[in-house]
């Protein structure tokens, strides 16, 4: 019995060692994709960097065809995650975090035909490999699509692996 267990504590320890040396850190995610509507089309770059405790967020808009102006541009934190310093090159109006909002969005400002704006902002949250919605938007006319976003994170694979090996030890050693 001492051998069985020996051996599948090597390798339970062989598996979380590989599974583990697989998984690399990200430190750089990019999206791009168009919005499209009756305002007309817009470029959209999303991109995240991770930096020293938090990740940093930018979205570069291009208003590459269309007849009226930008005056708003959003996106969608469907879990209501907190973010903070939220800013923009252009003077547009920031939004500031508040609990049960479940979006963020850049007001007041004016993106013609041709001009490009970035805006950026803070978070805890790392982008999970999803989308969420965006619009630019006048009084009347809207253009929407998809840019990177965040959600609360789930165990990697390997510490799921670690925890269910971890487990079947106790079960084992119990049993004994």
């Amino acid at each position: 019995m001492t051998k069985t267990v020996l051996k599948l504590s090597a390798m339970a320890v062989l598996a979380v060692f590989l599974l583990g040396s697989s998984a690399t850190a990200q430190d750089y995610w990019n999206l791009s994709t168009l919005l499209t509507g009756e305002l007309g089309t817009l470029s959209l770059i999303s991109e995240c960097w991770r930096m020293s405790g938090y990740y940093q967020y930018h979205y570069t808009l291009h208003y590459d065809s269309g007849s009226h102006q930008v005056h708003v541009f959003g996106r969608d934190n469907p879990e209501d995650l907190p973010y903070f310093d939220a800013s923009n090159d252009s003077g547009w109006s920031n939004p500031q975090y508040y609990e049960w909002q479940f979006g963020l969005q850049w007001d007041d400002g004016q993106l013609d035909p041709g001009e490009t704006v970035v805006f950026s902002v803070k978070s805890y949250y790392e982008p999970d490999e999803i989308t969420v919605f965006a619009f630019a938007a006048n009084a009347s006319q809207i253009a929407t699509g998809e840019a990177l976003g965040w959600r609360t994170t789930v165990p990697e694979p390997a510490s799921m692996a670690a925890l269910a090996i971890g487990l079947v030890g106790l079960a084992i050693r119990r049993r004994r």
